[in-house]
C-alpha cells in the first residue's frame, strides 16, 4: 500500500551509519531563534543541544556533549564525538514551545525579520507536532490505526466487549477447565475409539467419530468402518489381502499383491511369468519384455530384440529379431532375406538372399572397375603423350615446307579455359595479331594443369567456335580466363635469307644437323637439309626409302636391358645419338636415364615395372644422289655455268674446247713469262676469229 501525502517528516532526519559527518536536512535549525537539536543514536538519546562547534567545546560541557556542528552561526551538518559502527543516527530539531520569540508592542516598528523569527517559530512548532503525532499510532489509509510495528505499553485493562485487553487481562481470565483442550487432543490422536464431548473435564454423551489419526493410522478393531488412510494403504488392520471396507483392496495389494482375483497387482502385471490375474489372457510387462512364452504368438521384446537361433518364438515363420536382421545368418539363401551386415560385407561373389550381393561385392567389383578405368586412362594418357613427344621430336627433324616469304606471327590470346584432361580451349579471345596452327602457346605463370613435358603448340583453331586444340593433354582445369601468348617458329617464324629457310626449329629450339623443310619457293621447290658446319640449309636428294625405324618393347619386372626382336618393329638397331628413347610415353635422357652406345641394346639407369612400355625411335642416316664430292672429286656430265666469275686452279686443266667471251682469255698470272707452262690440248685444235688474240708470254 502506498504512503499517504504529506506525512513528513518535517523537522527530523533518520540517517544510516556513516563514517563522516551527518547532514542536517529536515533538521535545520536556527538557534538564534531559540532553537536546538536533539540526537539519538540507535534509540538512545546523547548529550547535547547543537550549541558546540568542535570536540574541544563538546567535551568541556558538563555533561560532555556527545556531538558538535559545523558552524554556530549557520550550521548545516553534525559530527558525532563517538561514531557507532552501525545503526541509525536520528536528529531532531527542537523549537522554543514556551514563550514566543517576538513580541509585538502597539505603535512598534515591525521588522521583516521578526515577521520571520514569529512565522518560522509557529511553523516548526507545527512540524514538530504533526512529525511526533505521526511517530504515535496513526489512521492508515485502510481506515484502521497502525501502531507502525512499534510495542504499546501501559495498557489498561479492557472493560467492555470492544475494548482493548492487554496481556495481563488474558493470562488472568484463562478457561479453567480446558474441556476444549482434551477434546481437540481426542480429535487429533485418539486410537482407541470414536471422539465424545467433553464436560467438566469428563466425556459425556454419545459417540460423535474418528480422529484425525485414526483416519490416517489406525489398523485396530477400533479403526473406521470404511477403512483408515493407512488401511488403505496397506491392507485392512495391516494385513495386504484384507479389504479395508469389506469390498476393495488396499494400494498394497494392488501394487505388489498376489491376489490373483484383485484383477492381478502392479508388480504381477509388470513381472509375473503366469497369468497376472484369474480372468487375464495376456502376458506380464516382463513377459513381453524378456519372457520365452507364447502369449498371443507374438514373442518377446528381448525375442524381437536379440534371439538368433532362429524365428522369433510364437512368432510367424520368417520373423527374426532386430539382431538377426542386422548380424545374423539365418537369412542366407533365402529369398527377400539375409542380415544388414550380410548385405554390406558378404564376401564378394558369395549371395546374401537367394541371388543378391552384398555392398562389399559391389564396391570391390566397382572398385577393380574404377581401378581398370584409370589404368586405362593413364594408359591412353601415356599413350597420346608418347605419341605427340614422337611427333614433337619427329617435328624437329622434319620441320615442313616454308616459302622465302613468309614471316613470323604471333597472337595475344585472352579469356582461354579448359577442362582436366582435355586437349581442347574454349572461349578463346584473339586480343592482336593472329592465332594460326603452329605456333608455340606460353601462359603467364598462373595457369593450372598446364601441360610441361614438351613445347605446347596449337595443331587446329576454329574461329567460328573459339576453340584451340593442341598437342597436349591439360592436368588440370582452367577456370577463369587466361592470358596466353602465340608465337611461330621454325617454318611458322621468318625465313632467314641468310640460312636459306628457318632460323630455329618449330620448338624455337637450335638447329641440328641434318634437319629437313621442303623450300616451297618457286625458283627452289625442293628439300633442304641443315648442314650444322656452314649454319645452312643446303639443297638434299634422299637416296634412301627408310628415314625413321620404331622399336616397341613391353618390359618384364626389374628389367634394364633392351635388345633383339621388339614387339613390333623388328630387331633393335639404331645409330647412336640419332634416336629417342620413351617409357610410358615420357621422354628419356640419354646418358641420364639410359645408355645407348653399342647400337643394338637399351640399358635403363632404373629398372623397369611390370608391363611398362619402352619405344626406341631410330633415325636412319641417308646420303645425297647425283653429287660431285669435294673432298674425292667426280665428273660432270653436263654443262657446269660459274657466272661471270673467275676459275682459279692451281694444277693441270684438261679441256675438249674453251668458249671464251668474245674478249680474251687469263689462265693464270705466271703463265705470260714461264716458259715450262703449257696447254694441253685434246681434241679439236683451239679456233679463235681473226680480232680474237690469244697471249701468251709478254
Amino acid at each position: 500500500m502506498p504512503d499517504l501525502a504529506r506525512r513528513g517528516p518535517f523537522s527530523y532526519d533518520s540517517l544510516s551509519r556513516t563514517s563522516g559527518d551527518y547532514t542536517l536536512t529536515n533538521s535545520k535549525f536556527n538557534a538564534d531563534n531559540g532553537e536546538i537539536l536533539e540526537v539519538l543514536v540507535n534509540g538512545v538519546k546523547i548529550e547535547g543541544d547543537g550549541s558546540v562547534a568542535n570536540a574541544t567545546d563538546a567535551a568541556a560541557k558538563d555533561p560532555a556533549h556527545g556531538f558538535y556542528v559545523d558552524s554556530l552561526t549557520s550550521p548545516t551538518k553534525i559530527t558525532l564525538v563517538s561514531n557507532p559502527s552501525s545503526g541509525t543516527i536520528k536528529i531532531y530539531r527542537l523549537s522554543n514551545r514556551t514563550s514566543a520569540s517576538v513580541d509585538f508592542a502597539p505603535g512598534s516598528v515591525i521588522r521583516e525579520q521578526d515577521l520571520d523569527n514569529s512565522t518560522n517559530q509557529t511553523l516548526h512548532v507545527a512540524q514538530e507536532a504533526i512529525d511526533i503525532a505521526l511517530n504515535g499510532v496513526v489512521l492508515a489509509a485502510d481506515d484502521k490505526w497502525d501502531a507502525n510495528s512499534k510495542v504499546i505499553k501501559s495498557v489498561a485493562n479492557g472493560d467492555a466487549d470492544t475494548d482493548a485487553v492487554n496481556k495481563g487481562q488474558l493470562t488472568a481470565t484463562e478457561v479453567a477447565t480446558k474441556d476444549y483442550k482434551l477434546e481437540a487432543k481426542d480429535w487429533a490422536q485418539l486410537t482407541t475409539a470414536q471422539v465424545k464431548a467433553y464436560s467438566g473435564g469428563s466425556v459425556t454423551g454419545s459417540f460423535l467419530e474418528d480422529s484425525a489419526k485414526n483416519w490416517a493410522s489406525g489398523t485396530t478393531s477400533s479403526a473406521p468402518s470404511g477403512g483408515s488412510a493407512k488401511e488403505w494403504a496397506i491392507g485392512g488392520e495391516g494385513t495386504i489381502s484384507n479389504k479395508p471396507d469389506g469390498s476393495e483392496y488396499s494400494a498394497k495389494e494392488y501394487a505388489q499383491g498376489s491376489v490373483l482375483a484383485a484383477g492381478g497387482s502392479s508388480k504381477n502385471w509388470a513381472q509375473s511369468a503366469t497369468t497376472p490375474s484369474t480372468t487375464a489372457t495376456d502376458a506380464s510387462a516382463k513377459e513381453w519384455a524378456t519372457g520365452v512364452s507364447t502369449h498371443k504368438n507374438e514373442g518377446s521384446a528381448k525375442d524381437w530384440a536379440i534371439y538368433t537361433a532362429g524365428d522369433v518364438r510364437g512368432a510367424s515363420a520368417g520373423s527374426m529379431s532386430a539382431k538377426e536382421w542386422a548380424v545374423g545368418v539365418q537369412g542366407r539363401g533365402v529369398a527377400g532375406e539375409g542380415s544388414a551386415k550380410d548385405w554390406a560385407t558378404r564376401a564378394e561373389d558369395s549371395v546374401v538372399d537367394n541371388s543378391g550381393y552384398s555392398a562389399l561385392h559391389h564396391a570391390s567389383k566397382a572398385s577393380a572397375s574404377a581401378t581398370a578405368a584409370s589404368a586405362s586412362e593413364i594408359a591412353a594418357r601415356n599413350s597420346a603423350n608418347s605419341v605427340t613427344n614422337i611427333l614433337d621430336n619427329f617435328g624437329d627433324k622434319y620441320l615442313g615446307t616454308m616459302s622465302s616469304s613468309d614471316t613470323a606471327s604471333t597472337a595475344s590470346i585472352t579469356g582461354a579455359k579448359w577442362v582436366k584432361g582435355g586437349s581442347q580451349i574454349t572461349n578463346v579471345t584473339q586480343a592482336s595479331g593472329t592465332i594460326e596452327e603452329g605456333q608455340v602457346l606460353t601462359n603467364d605463370g598462373s595457369a593450372t594443369g598446364w601441360p610441361t613435358t614438351t613445347t605446347v603448340r596449337i595443331i587446329d583453331y576454329n574461329s567460328g567456335t573459339s576453340t584451340i586444340t593442341i598437342n597436349q593433354v591439360f592436368t588440370d582445369a582452367q577456370t577463369s580466363g587466361e592470358t596466353l601468348t602465340g608465337t611461330g617458329y621454325g617454318i611458322y617464324g621468318a625465313y632467314d635469307a641468310s640460312k636459306e629457310g628457318p632460323a630455329k626449329d618449330n620448338d624455337n629450339g637450335n638447329l641440328v644437323d641434318g634437319a629437313l623443310y621442303f623450300d616451297t619457293t618457286n625458283s627452289v621447290n625442293s628439300m633442304r637439309v641443315y648442314d650444322l658446319g656452314n649454319t645452312k640449309w643446303v639443297k638434299a636428294t634422299s637416296s634412301g626409302t627408310v628415314s625413321i625405324n620404331e622399336f616397341k618393347f613391353t618390359a618384364t619386372a626389374g628389367q634394364t636391358t633392351f635388345s633383339g626382336s621388339a614387339d613390333s618393329g623388328g630387331t633393335l638397331a639404331y645409330s647412336t645419338s640419332n634416336l629417342i628413347v620413351t617409357l610410358n610415353g615420357i621422354v628419356m635422357e640419354n646418358g641420364a636415364d639410359y645408355t645407348a652406345s653399342n647400337g643394338t641394346s637399351i640399358v635403363l639407369g632404373v629398372a623397369a615395372q611390370l608391363n611398362d612400355e619402352l619405344n626406341v625411335i631410330a633415325f636412319k642416316s641417308f646420303e645425297t644422289s647425283d653429287m660431285v664430292s669435294a673432298t674425292n672429286g667426280g665428273t660432270f656430265n653436263g654443262n657446269v655455268s660459274f657466272g661471270d666469275n673467275n676459275i682459279t686452279n692451281v694444277g693441270s686443266i684438261a679441256l675438249d674446247s674453251i668458249v671464251a667471251d668474245g674478249t680474251s682469255i687469263i689462265i693464270s698470272s705466271d703463265m705470260e713469262t714461264a716458259t715450262n707452262k703449257k696447254i694441253k690440248q685434246k681434241g679439236a685444235f683451239m679456233q679463235s676469229s681473226t680480232h680474237q688474240a690469244f697471249f701468251l708470254g709478254g
